[in-house]
């Protein structure tokens, strides 16, 4: 049997319960309960990821949205008070 990733998953914390587990030797109702909590804590771990990344993407775009905007701007005005040096 594959042995849980960290201690925290196991109901209720307790070693005894974990012990039991690496030796097979779990009930039904222990085990489902064992694999939940397990399930709960990765997830909670991928949303906290998915989460984190959104907010990434979305500070990112501000940023290049407000940059560009900025940029174009200013080189906007800053060509137009070059006078014209082609034509």
């Amino acid at each position: 049997k594959e042995l849980p990733d960290n201690v925290d998953a196991v109901p209720n914390n307790t070693p005894k319960v974990f012990m039991r587990y690496s030796k097979g030797g779990l009930s039904d109702e222990e085990l489902k309960l064992f694999t939940l909590e397990k399930i709960n804590s990765n997830l909670k771990t991928v949303k906290g990821c998915i989460i984190f990344f959104v907010v990434l993407a979305v500070i990112s775009a501000v940023l290049t949205t407000f940059g560009l905007v900025q940029v174009s701007s200013a080189l906007h005005s800053a060509f137009s008070n070059i006078p014209p040096l082609f034509g």
